[in-house]
């Protein structure tokens, strides 16, 4: 027998309005009436889903999210086929034909035909305008397929987040991969009541088909909690070397591609004291490496530029995963801090390195020798070179770094290295081919290796992890889930950062042998992880 079904979407913790043309259903039982039809019911969560987790807990607790993170506005249902999740009928709702509860966390549909069969139910909030390659599903869409992301922050525009069912909520049935709800829809599927918009069941309603489906947001949050902002610095020797201030943070590394609908993998490796399934889905560049092809196809905001303070921060970006051999600085997800050095100046301290013509050292000798070169020496060397203030029109507070060492000016810091990288027989050799190194280094661009700190700022690339409990390059350790909330504290500072807003090299591992900031990171509901940082 050929017949047509009808859909209730009840949907759960939300704030949605939907519109689409309907019938009022009467004198109907047992999910058929007596024209062929059948009526069915899709149920929807987000505020109390499993795969969201809460700002006041430990990593994997839960937490809803604000007003402006879940409300709706518009509902788009799909249904696809089960064998290839192709979607075969879509429906799309906004306005007057959704019940909402008193609380404004329930909603229900009213019932709407579609063709009787067994589909995977695909549930897709605030769905149109969201920064993405397409705007629309029709028939034949590939729910599975990659989708490029074009603008970034439009998938979490203030109430009008995207969200969507992800396989972690769908039933797997008959060796399905947990894409979408499995739902019959036929004469073998479980019928129940129609419920009201409180989903209580409706006094008089039809027998209908019913299938629960929780939605998240397709986004994950970046929050700070950072009510420490300033930070002792010290040597070797544990004197005080500067003070650190926090000032801003950043996101880098932001996906340009994405799933509408993730995959229901569960993670190697879960932090400690998470007891549930903890997830760790495959995105579209998971398996890719850090070509500059592939950083240029796959990555927007590789170099961080607005940097709100901590305290006024709250950041959301798109789902990116990787292996274990992937988790590199070109295209991890991270935070940039935007942190000043205050050197310590104060009497008896000289946090500077100087070279001295009477010193015994080897670099002092050969910068004895220089001084001595007569008329041959570049006119900008004297022995105060290494003590001399900054050149005109440079910001206070600047100074200059060469191999993790601090120098007052910028000409002290070129012909340091001009001496630490000469070559010659003897010092009087090498002298001489500092001498000459430093007059062409003075007037050309600062050698990669020298860092200049624009009024004592210093950046520090930090990257996300989704298990801040891993081991060293763990797989899953590093990268952001949908739905997760990352909140992260600096907790201590130890050595330089960079002097630009980015990393330094696409291909460094994100567990360096070294940390210069240490972060703590808690996932939050959405799903909590928070993440300690040592700089």
């Amino acid at each position: 027998m050929k017949t047509r079904t009808l859909f209730v979407t009840a949907l759960l913790g939300l704030g949605m309005m939907a519109s689409c043309s309907n019938d009022e259903l009467e004198g109907v039982d047992n999910g058929q009436n007596p024209d062929g039809k059948a009526y069915a019911q899709i149920a929807i969560n987000v505020a109390n889903s499993a795969t969201t987790r809460a700002i006041s807990g430990d990593t994997g607790s839960t937490q809803d999210g604000t007003a402006e993170e879940n409300a709706v506005s518009k509902v788009t249902v799909v249904l696809a086929d089960p064998n290839n999740d192709i979607a075969q009928y879509v429906y799309n709702f906004e306005g007057e034909n959704v019940l909402i509860g008193t609380d404004k966390s329930d909603f229900a549909t009213k019932p709407f035909e579609v063709p009787a069969g067994k589909y995977h139910v695909y549930v897709l909030a605030n769905f149109g305008n969201n920064g993405l390659e397409i705007s629309s599903i029709n028939p034949g869409f590939d729910m599975k397929q990659e989708i490029d992301i074009t603008t970034a922050s439009s998938l979490s525009t203030a109430s009008s987040f995207l969200m969507a069912n992800g396989g972690v909520s769908g039933k797997v049935e008959d060796g399905g991969d947990g894409y979408g709800e499995v739902f019959d829809c036929t004469e073998t599927g479980t019928t129940s009541k129609e419920v009201d918009g409180d989903l209580a069941d409706k006094d008089g309603g039809v027998t209908l088909y019913k299938v629960a489906v929780n939605i998240e947001r397709v986004v994950s949050k970046v929050t700070f909690n950072q009510t420490k902002t300033s930070f002792d610095v010290n040597d070797a020797n544990n004197t005080k070397l500067a003070t650190a201030t926090v000032n801003g943070v950043s996101l880098i590394n932001l996906n340009k591609k994405m799933y509408l609908i993730r995959e229901a993998k569960k993670a190697t490796h879960s932090p400690n004291g998470v007891t549930g399934d903890w997830f760790y889905p495959v995105d579209p560049n998971y398996n890719k490496l850090t070509s500059a092809d592939e950083l240029t196809a796959n990555f927007s905001n590789t170099t961080a530029s607005s940097f709100p303070t901590p305290s006024e921060a709250t950041f959301y970006c798109p789902e990116n995963t990787m292996t274990a051999e992937a988790q590199l600085n070109g295209q991890t997800t991270g935070v940039v801090y935007k942190i000043t050095w205050a050197l310590n100046t104060a009497s008896g301290n000289n946090p500077y390195t100087e070279l001295d013509k009477a010193g015994t050292d080897t670099y002092s000798q050969i910068f004895a020798a220089i001084l001595n070169l007569g008329a041959t020496k570049d006119s900008d060397i004297d022995e105060n070179i290494f003590t001399a203030g900054l050149a005109q029109g440079t910001t206070e507070g600047t100074f200059y770094a060469y191999n993790d060492l601090i120098f007052k000016n910028k000409n002290a810091a070129i012909l340091y290295r001009c001496i630490a990288t000469a070559t010659g027989a003897d010092n009087s050799a090498k002298a001489t081919a500092a001498n000459t190194a430093f007059t062409t280094a003075k007037s050309a661009a600062l050698p990669d290796d020298i860092a200049e700190y624009t009024g004592g700022v210093n950046y520090y690339p930090v990257w996300i992890k989704h298990n801040p409990d891993g081991s060293n390059m763990q797989q899953d350790k590093f990268g952001v889930v949908r739905n997760h909330w990352y909140e992260l504290t600096v907790t201590s500072i130890s050595n330089l950062g960079n002097d630009k807003p980015t990393f330094e090299n696409p291909d460094d591992p994100d567990d360096p042998d070294v940390a210069n900031i240490q972060v703590a990171a808690k996932i939050k509901k959405w799903t909590v992880v928070k993440q300690d940082v040592e700089l």
